[in-house]
């Protein structure tokens, strides 16, 4: 199953940042300096012979396999709403089960709505997101490959689809949203939402890995896990810095 960052959607939203992209590998032009370029989550084994002519062509002097994140999370959705329901961890159903869906009013497709949840989120936060444009850039290439949902304009979440997998791309709170778990409810009602487009993978786009800690990313990876699922492990990044004849 070709990932996300290996579709041509996402290496349309790249060529609106100044990338180009050709064969699956993202260029980035250094005027007189040559380039750089990064291979983002290419399912092995890599083609070298391929690789190497094209970082030539471009005069490519760092390359960046990337795998990041490095671990993730994935939900089975094959099964019935019930079931993916049950295996949601305890503390989940009891605060899904605890918040009456009918209390509250859902938005679907709301981009604008959604951003500017998710800016207070991070304000709050104190972590840099997209500007306005290279958001709804990203909107505009995934055309009805996405979706996103929110909730009493307080929490919500952007969801891309590739492959029959929906991918939990961006998601934000506001301080009250948090408080009435309101990201709970938010993720359950986009997975019913993924599953009623036919997909048949949740991505949780990112967990905690142990090999490159960061405890930054304890606290949402914990909720993440509370909605069950399978981990999957990467092998994570390398950087090959250099001319091009290195790679050869």
């Amino acid at each position: 199953m070709a990932d996300l960052r290996q579709s041509p959607a996402f290496a349309r939203y790249l060529g609106t940042l100044g990338w180009k992209v050709e064969k699956g590998i993202f260029i980035r032009p250094l005027w007189i300096f040559g380039a750089l370029a990064k291979i983002q989550r290419i399912v092995p084994p890599l083609r070298w012979n391929n690789i190497n002519k094209i970082l030539k062509k471009h005069h490519v002097w760092m390359l960046q396999i990337n795998y990041s994140p490095s671990k993730t999370l994935r939900v089975d959705l094959a099964p019935s709403l019930k079931k993916i329901f049950a295996n949601f961890k305890k503390d989940c159903r009891y605060i899904l089960r605890k918040l009456k869906i009918s209390n509250f009013k859902f938005q679907i497709d709301d981009f604008q709505n959604f951003y500017k949840i998710w800016q207070q989120s991070a304000r709050r936060k104190s972590l840099w997101i997209p500007n306005q444009k290279e958001y709804f850039n990203l909107i505009k290439c995934f055309k009805n490959k996405c979706f996103c949902i929110t909730v009493n304009d307080q929490a919500g979440a952007l969801i891309l689809i590739h492959d029959s997998m929906a991918y939990y791309y961006y998601a934000g709170a506001t301080k009250e949203g948090v408080k009435q778990n309101l990201p709970y409810l938010v993720v359950w009602k986009c997975i019913q939402e993924a599953k009623r487009r036919k997909c048949k993978l949740w991505d949780f786009e990112g967990i905690y890995d142990d090999r490159f800690p960061n405890k930054d990313w304890l606290g949402f990876s914990h909720f993440k896990k509370s909605f069950g699922g399978t981990e999957i492990s990467f092998p994570g990044s390398v950087t090959k810095w250099g001319l091009c004849r290195e790679y050869i």
